[in-house]
């Protein structure tokens, strides 16, 4: 399920989510399972903007990936590679 949010909205919550996930070096499948095995393919769509988690969904991510809700609504500056 999903919540109506404008796309560019949509897309930095992606964005945070796929950071968030990253950061603790889980794989899309991963999170999945830890979501109560959510299709992964959910945790895809979401990471591409294309759906926004529910609210109980993205209550359960910010707990999962150790997060503040509020946070992924938010812009964060990209992690640039170490040299």
């Amino acid at each position: 399920m999903s919540s109506q949010v404008p796309s560019h909205l949509a897309s930095t919550v992606g964005r945070n989510i796929k950071s968030a996930r990253e950061g603790r070096g889980l794989t899309q499948r991963d999170l999945a399972r830890l979501c109560d095995d959510l299709d992964p393919q959910a945790v895809s769509r979401w990471e591409r903007g294309k759906i926004t988690p529910s609210h109980k969904s993205l209550l359960f991510l910010a707990h999962v990936l150790e997060q503040d809700p509020a946070w992924f609504y938010g812009e964060h500056p990209e992690p640039t590679a170490a040299a």
